[in-house]
């Protein structure tokens, strides 16, 4: 089955064969729930295997889920769903969902497993018409935690040319991970980065630690389709309500990270990768970086290959004082490039992480992470 949204399915397995709209939900979903269980949320794996169950019956969530049952996997329709349901109760719209969230003080160990289905399934019956109306919403979570491996590619690419930094972030969502120079990493034996971050990433790096150099930002701007504001309250609860609400580290990353970003300059043009990079040329005394993650897979075929048309003439026109480097933590794809290989991402532990700056080395594979972030292996 293809990824969801946000890197959040790490399997290649595909539903059985079905055949009407509420069988579909019930597959999308019953799978989705098992890729949250396997990325470490048993409370989402445990509310989508009774959202599945409600579904073959043609319940609450069939009415919600059956009008896109039809949609591509990469859809990630239940993701829409329970993150509009996690938006209700971060918001104190669904205080009985809310006892059992850790994201909003629960405890899912407080609240038996019929209790919270029954929250749930009746939180969808009276908020349905605000739930619908939320599903054309792409899940962004902006995932903070991949900075363990962007902030490595990015210390390998500066040390190749230590020049101030142009960050450049295609698919950057709210731009959260062009802050990657503020955020604290640390493992056993070494940290990088500000240890007073309100962003800590720990047991971030294991491996050959990546060269450490003083890294200099001088500007740093990003594009998505559908960017979001780091500084508009409604948007930042966008961000976290699709935060599964279990793994509370990766809120708090995120919370952290929204701190930040209301202090500090970020741009985010709502342009796609392609026409974006097109508009991007070397500069002389500055090293710019195109940096990306877990959003490659995503792009249209036609986009996806204009993209990297792009990043090779960037490439092709660097020189050494005004150098072009590329960075990315994305899935390993197929020998045709035609689709992710999760059978490969399992083999390794993680997704690939990649770093070329032109015209001193190419890209290469530099080592592995988690789709969620730490901890990043180095090879």
């Amino acid at each position: 089955m293809a990824a969801s949204l946000c890197g959040e399915r790490f399997d290649e397995d595909r539903p059985p064969a079905v055949t009407t709209a509420n069988e579909l939900v019930a597959a999308e979903v019953r799978m989705q729930g098992k890729a949250c269980g396997n990325l470490g949320s048993p409370l989402y794996r445990q509310l989508m295997e009774a959202a599945a169950t409600d579904a073959e019956a043609g319940g609450i969530i069939a009415d919600i889920l059956a009008p896109l049952a039809f949609e591509p996997t990469g859809s990630a329709i239940t993701l829409r769903l329970f993150g509009a349901m996690h938006r209700l109760a971060l918001a104190g719209r669904a205080p009985d969902l809310a006892r059992a969230y850790p994201s909003c003080g629960g405890d899912p160990a407080g609240v038996t497993p019929r209790d919270l289905w029954e929250a749930f399934e009746s939180t969808c019956r009276t908020m349905q018409s605000e739930i619908t109306g939320r599903l054309n919403q792409a899940p962004q979570t902006n995932e903070v935690g991949r900075s363990a491996a962007l902030r490595g590619a990015l210390d390998i690419v500066a040390a190749a040319a230590p020049l101030p930094i142009r960050l450049v972030e295609i698919g950057a969502s709210a731009g959260l991970n062009l802050l990657v120079d503020h955020f604290a990493l640390r493992w056993p034996g070494g940290s990088r980065g500000p240890l007073t971050s309100p962003v800590r990433l720990d047991d971030a790096w294991t491996g050959n630690t990546p060269p450490e150099g003083d890294l200099l930002i001088v500007d740093r701007l990003g594009c998505d389709i559908n960017p979001l504001d780091a500084t508009a309250p409604d948007d930042a609860l966008s961000l976290q309500s699709f935060v599964w609400p279990d793994q509370t580290t990766r809120l708090e990353r995120l919370r952290g990270a929204l701190d930040i970003a209301s202090t500090t300059t970020i741009s985010v043009r709502p342009e796609s990768a392609d026409s974006f990079l097109a508009a991007i040329e070397p500069s002389p005394g500055v090293l710019t970086v195109i940096s990306h993650s877990v959003m490659w897979q995503y792009l249209p075929d036609d986009v996806r290959a204009a993209a990297s048309d792009q990043l090779g003439r960037l490439a092709a026109a660097a020189t050494p004082d005004a150098p072009i480097a590329h960075i990315g933590l994305e899935p390993p794809r197929t020998s045709d490039d035609s689709d992710v290989d999760y059978r490969a991402a399992r083999r390794h532990g993680g997704f690939v992480i990649t770093a070329g700056c032109a015209p001193h080395f190419s890209d290469r594979v530099v080592g592995y992470c988690p789709p969620h972030g730490p901890p990043a292996h180095w090879l």
